[in-house]
């Protein structure tokens, strides 16, 4: 899945250290197989980031969810995360290799 969102400059830094945060508490989540983010720095809009979660299949994807929800702060987490996003600007993706 690939997740495309713009966080303002003054919020950056808060956000780094929140998806540090997350990103050792999704250790505990079996289903994702990995998760890669990357900051847009030439073309488009600055301070977009992406983010690339890998799944194995689609049921993965759909157990994430749940299996996330379930780690203890991982809730709160991705509550505050979403508060830095800007509101319209994220927008989530299913892409498959072939």
């Amino acid at each position: 899945m690939l997740e495309e969102f713009y966080v303002k400059a003054e919020n950056r830094a808060r956000m780094q250290e929140l998806r540090t945060k997350r990103n050792e508490l999704f250790k505990q989540v079996k289903t994702l197989r990995s998760i890669k983010t990357y900051q847009q720095s030439y073309g488009g809009i600055g301070d977009s980031f992406i983010e690339f979660l890998e799944f194995d299949d689609l049921k993965s994807l759909d157990d994430f969810g749940k299996e996330a929800s379930s780690v203890k702060g991982c809730p709160e987490l991705f509550a505050e995360l979403r508060s830095y996003i800007e509101p319209g600007s994220l927008t989530r993706k299913l892409w498959r290799q072939i």
